[in-house]
């Protein structure tokens, strides 16, 4: 039960960043671009299967890292944060498929 609290807590902070960092490319009038690789994201994610991918905790911090260039202090920390678990995630367990073939 406490695990599923943590990932609720993850999910509330990432989704709360997304919205600041799409208010930010708001003001500066790019939030288009980013909408877009958004909408690209999700379809290849979509067309490979939603339902057997397995996103590991590297794979979630490389995503969030493509979404941040606006520049300011909590960003940066952020991004460092987001950095230092995706360097943690590959060089401790190493790389892993996305999608697995289930034996098909």
């Amino acid at each position: 039960m406490e695990l599923w609290l943590v990932l609720a807590g993850l999910i509330f902070v990432l989704v709360c960043l997304l919205f600041q960092l799409f208010y930010y490319y708001y003001k500066l009038r790019i939030h288009c671009w980013y909408l877009l690789w958004a909408l690209v994201l999700f379809s290849f994610f979509i067309i490979g299967g939603i339902n057997e991918a397995h996103l590991h905790h590297y794979l979630v911090a490389q995503i969030m890292l493509s979404f941040m260039s606006y520049r300011n202090i909590f960003l940066t920390i952020m991004h460092g944060i987001f950095n230092g678990v995706m360097i943690e995630g590959v060089s401790r367990w190493g790389l892993d498929p996305i999608w697995y073939d289930n034996g098909k």
